[in-house]
């Protein structure tokens, strides 16, 4: 053993010293003093016997990113006794920026809690069932004049957010049975109410969600010309959705769209174009004037 400070190389198994090995042995810190960075094994280990220069390369390294961290480069990680430092190769390469390269998520449908209207139906607390047969149809326990259009509308409208069956269908047929059939006293009070949940149904961004929403929107503006002109205040929380999807419309080139007839989501953007003309032609005057500042690409189809 040497009298020095510092630990005493063993050649006899041919190890070559390193760079970083090198380095550690140029560094103005002792022994002693890198061996309170890290464990006190380890300061054992460089101080009663002595370590191949790898060894004690490895041991100082433990120290160093202990204290400074490593250095992330374009492949593997790298350490350096100074720090942070550039990469092993490829430093002046340009670097893909991953944040900016996220996905966006503005098309995407988003995950909702249970609704009431679930809640409801499970419970039984909403006066309909389905009838099963060649085609599938609701039928009301209670004459549909008897309800109470502010309590049950908004409820069977919050419904249509529901993705699984049978929540789904009995929220869309319930929804326009009930605009088909009511009056327009009883609608036009549930009015305010039905903001709401159209403006929840048409967030999700489903689109399937979102068709049958505008199916019960279009309809709702065409049961009475008091309706639409009520719906007027409430298009900058019915609109905006309206305008993202304004123009995902589906490009089938000379080819024929066997699909348009069922107005359904591959046709969404033309399905938003026919809701905004229904709006502006029973929204009175100041129908064009709201929706074009929701909606600034929309020509007026009033002449």
């Amino acid at each position: 053993m040497h009298s020095s400070s510092l630990p005493v190389v063993d050649s006899s198994k041919g190890a070559q010293p390193s760079r970083l090995a090198a380095g550690a042995m140029k560094a103005s810190a002792s022994v002693a003093d890198i061996g309170k960075d890290y464990s006190g094994g380890a300061q054992q280990r460089c101080l009663g016997k002595s370590v191949s220069a790898r060894e004690l390369g490895l041991d100082f390294l433990r120290a160093l990113t202990e204290q400074s961290g490593p250095t992330r480069g374009l492949g593997r990680t790298r350490f350096t006794p100074w720090g942070p430092g550039p990469p092993k190769a490829g430093s002046t390469r340009w670097r893909r920026d991953l944040r900016l390269e996220k996905k966006s998520r503005i098309f995407e449908s988003s995950g909702h809690p249970a609704t009431q209207f679930k809640k409801m139906y499970e419970r039984g607390d909403l006066p309909v069932m389905i009838k099963h047969g060649a085609r599938s149809y609701l039928e009301w326990k209670v004459p549909i004049s008897k309800l109470d259009y502010q309590h049950f509308l908004p409820v069977f409208v919050d419904g249509m957010r529901e993705k699984s069956e049978p929540y789904r269908f009995v929220a869309r047929e319930g929804s326009l049975t009930l605009l088909r059939e009511g009056n327009e006293a009883k609608i036009l009070s549930a009015v305010p109410q039905l903001v709401a949940p159209l403006k929840q149904a048409l967030n999700t961004r489903d689109p399937d969600t979102v068709v049958n929403t505008l199916h019960v929107l279009q309809l709702l503006a065409k049961t009475s010309p008091l309706v639409g002109e009520s719906l007027v205040p409430y298009y900058r929380h019915l609109l905006p959705i309206l305008n993202i999807f304004k123009a995902k419309k589906r490009n089938t080139r000379d080819l024929m769209d066997y699909a348009q007839r069922k107005q359904d989501w591959r046709n969404l953007g033309t399905l938003i174009e026919e809701t905004l003309n229904v709006l502006e032609s029973t929204g009175g005057e100041d129908a064009f004037v709201n929706i074009k500042y929701m909606v600034p690409t929309y020509e007026s189809c009033v002449y």
